[in-house]
C-alpha cells in the first residue's frame, strides 16, 4: 500500500473517569503514525483512538489497549476492524496494537490505491527503482518503529525480571522468618510441657 504523508492531526490525550484512558498515539514517530499515514492514504479523516485501561494482575502493573479502525467514510463495505492488546507498559502496548491494525489492515486492503501493489510487493526492487525515495523513507520510519517496539519490549522484559528476582529474594526472606517463628513457637511449646510436666 503506497502511503503519502500529510501533516498529522494535533495530538490529544484525555482521561476517562476510573482506569480508562483515551489517546491517538500521535505524540511521537512510531507504528501508530506510521498507520495513520496508512489511513489518510486510502482517504480516512480521523486517526484512530486507543482507549488504554491500567490495571494489575498478580501484583504486575498491566495496560490493555482497545482500539477500532471505523468504517471507512466513503467505502461503508469496509468493515471496521477491532483490536485488543494487553501488555506490561502502555508504550509497548500502543505499538504492538498499532503493529497488528496495520498488519490486519493491509492484508484486508492490499491494492485500494494501487492494482500493482501485490507485483511489486514481491519484487522489492521494482518498488524501490519506482519510489526510490518513499520506499527508503517509508522503510527507515518501519524499522524505527519497528527497533523502539523492541527498545520497549526489552525494558519490559527487564522491569519484569527485577520485579520477580526481587519477589524472589522477599519470599525467600519471608521463609526464613516463617522457619525461625515456627521454630520459636515449637520451643515456647516445648518449655511449656516441661513446666506443665515440672508443676506435677
Amino acid at each position: 500500500m503506497r502511503n503519502t504523508l500529510r501533516p498529522m492531526a494535533a495530538p490529544q490525550r484525555f482521561s476517562f473517569a476510573g482506569d480508562y484512558t483515551e489517546t491517538d498515539c500521535l505524540d511521537w514517530e512510531g507504528f501508530p503514525r506510521i498507520l495513520w499515514a496508512t489511513l489518510q492514504g486510502v482517504s480516512y479523516l480521523t486517526p484512530p483512538r486507543y482507549v488504554m485501561r491500567e490495571y494489575e494482575e498478580r501484583g504486575v502493573p498491566c495496560y490493555q489497549a482497545h482500539f477500532v479502525v471505523a468504517a471507512h467514510p466513503s467505502h461503508p463495505e469496509w468493515q471496521p476492524l477491532e483490536f485488543e492488546e494487553t501488555g506490561y507498559r502502555a508504550a509497548d502496548t500502543q505499538e504492538s496494537t498499532a503493529l497488528w491494525a496495520l498488519i490486519a489492515f493491509c492484508a484486508r486492503h492490499p491494492n485500494e490505491d494501487d492494482p500493482d501493489w501485490l507485483m511489486r510487493f514481491q519484487s522489492a526492487q521494482v518498488l524501490a527503482a519506482s519510489w526510490p525515495a518513499e520506499t527508503s523513507y517509508t522503510l527507515v520510519r518501519c524499522l524505527k518503529a519497528y527497533n523502539k517496539l523492541q527498545a520497549l519490549l526489552r525494558q519490559t522484559l527487564h522491569g519484569l525480571s527485577k520485579r520477580v528476582t526481587t519477589k524472589d529474594a522477599r519470599i525467600q526472606d519471608l521463609g526464613r522468618q516463617l522457619a525461625e517463628l515456627q521454630l520459636a513457637r515449637d520451643e515456647g511449646l516445648h518449655r511449656e510441657a516441661q513446666l506443665e510436666d515440672q508443676e506435677e
